[in-house]
This record gives C-alpha cells, sequence and structure tokens, in this order.
C-alpha cells in the first residue's frame, strides 16, 4: 500500500512538474501580436485617428492661420457648425476673409495664429483691418452689427470665390458719378438665418449694403434711384457709421433713406 502511495505522489509531482514548464514556456514565448504588428498598425489609417491633434497647443477652439500673402485666414481646424454661415471653399481648403475671423475670434470662437504664434484680438485688428486691401474698421463694424443680429452676411456677390474685387468699402459720395455700378459701391451681401443655408447655393439676398460715415454727404439723388434700379427686386439699405462705433441701418425707398420702423 505505501509502494502505491508514493508511485502515486510521484506520478502527480512529475505532471505537477510538466504543467509548471509548460506555463512558464508560454509566458516566455513573444506575443503573437509582435512589435512588427504594431508598428504596422501605428501606420494604418484607423491609428491615425488616434494621432495627437497637432493645434492642440492653441486649445480646444477652431484655429484659423493668418496667410501674409493672401490677406487671409486658413482654417487648420474647425468646431461645430462654424463653417456653415461663414467663409468659402478653395479646392480642399476653407479659407476666412479678415472680418469674419475677426468677427469669430472676438466672440471667442477660434484661436487665430499669426506666424506661429497665438494672437490676442487686440492685437489681431492691426493685423486684419485698415491696411491696403483689407477692409476699413467701419466695415467691420457694420458686418460684426448685422451678425450680432443673426444674419448671414457676404461679401456681395463674391462669397463663393476668392475675389479682391469684392473689399468692403466706404462709399464716399463724391468718389462716383451717377452711372455707377451697383457692385462698384456693394460691401454685402445678406440673408436671412436658415437651417437648411447653402453658401454654394444660397438664393436670393434679403438685402444688400452700401456703407458710408456719418461725416459724409448724402448720395445724390441720382445715383440713389440708379442703384436701386440695378438692386431691384432685392432691396437696398445703407450703413451710417459713427466714428464710435454706433451703426445705423436705412432702407432706401425711391432714393430716398428711411429708418426701418
Amino acid at each position: 500500500q505505501k509502494k502505491m502511495f508514493a508511485a502515486l505522489k510521484g506520478g502527480l509531482q512529475r505532471a505537477y512538474a510538466r504543467v509548471s514548464t509548460k506555463k512558464r514556456e508560454r509566458e516566455e514565448e513573444p506575443s503573437s501580436h509582435s512589435k512588427t504588428e504594431d508598428d504596422e498598425a501605428i501606420k494604418s489609417p484607423q491609428s491615425k485617428r488616434l494621432k495627437k491633434d497637432e493645434w492642440a497647443e492653441y486649445g480646444s477652439k477652431a484655429v484659423v492661420v493668418w496667410d501674409k500673402e493672401k490677406l487671409q485666414g486658413k482654417v487648420v481646424r474647425h468646431r461645430g457648425k462654424m463653417l456653415k454661415s461663414i467663409g468659402y471653399v478653395q479646392g480642399t481648403e476653407t479659407w476666412l476673409y479678415p472680418e469674419e475671423l475677426l468677427f469669430l475670434a472676438e466672440r471667442g470662437q477660434c484661436t487665430a495664429v499669426v506666424d506661429d504664434e497665438r494672437i490676442s484680438v487686440k492685437d489681431l485688428y492691426s493685423v486684419v483691418i485698415a491696411r491696403p486691401q483689407l477692409p476699413t474698421l467701419a466695415c467691420y463694424w457694420v458686418y460684426a452689427h448685422l451678425r450680432g443680429l443673426g444674419y448671414f452676411v457676404f461679401r456681395a456677390g463674391k462669397h463663393k470665390a476668392n475675389s479682391t474685387e469684392c473689399l468692403p468699402r466706404l462709399w464716399h459720395s463724391e468718389s462716383l458719378g451717377s452711372a455707377a455700378s451697383l457692385f462698384q459701391v456693394l460691401s454685402f451681401e445678406v440673408y436671412q438665418p436658415a437651417a437648411n443655408f447653402s453658401k454654394t447655393d444660397s438664393g436670393r439676398p434679403s438685402f444688400y449694403v452700401l456703407i458710408t460715415s456719418y461725416t459724409d454727404n448724402v448720395p445724390a439723388l441720382p445715383m440713389l434711384m440708379n442703384l436701386i434700379r440695378q438692386a431691384t427686386p432685392i432691396p437696398l439699405k445703407l450703413a451710417v457709421v459713427a466714428s464710435d462705433g454706433t451703426v445705423l441701418m436705412f432702407d432706401i425707398e425711391s432714393g430716398i433713406p428711411i429708418l426701418p420702423s
């Protein structure tokens, strides 16, 4: 009986030793998911989504980089639906005009980057406003006023393509004759906000906007009548800007600027 128990004990010990050896061998074996496979996984399209955001250092907002040659802002990271009613697409890139970039930055909806550095809103004014080929401060005030009222605002006739011809400008009554073309003096075309609005198929504007200074003379009646005829059936509005940024909007009817009721 003792011999039987000794044999049984020896058998159990040998079996345990074999199990322990196999377990140890499995632990020492390289994983079937080899390092080479890990490297390939890192290069895969799926893993690229997990790649660190190269603009993370600028916070979680949309990021717009100022292009000194184009004098516009390139959207390198956008958030939410901010581009639905602002900017334009050129190829695979989205661009913002100076007034659009400044408006978003002022409202904390984007971070502006100039020369690889984040720039404050205060300093952004000196970059995007009141320089050659850039809007005047008065024109920006009108843009911000209309956007603040909820309208969708674009440079007149040109929001579907890049063009310096649509630069918003102050209209000086003596600068153009009575036969001036409408798009020589227009600054913005304005649309009512709508959930299904599309920049590529925006339809007819709600109204056009001319901009003049509070200190300038009222445009001559023949010129106003000519512009009304060209704009028909789209209403024409005159934005009068004071030196402190106050904007008054006038409806132009029968050649006479009228405050809306």
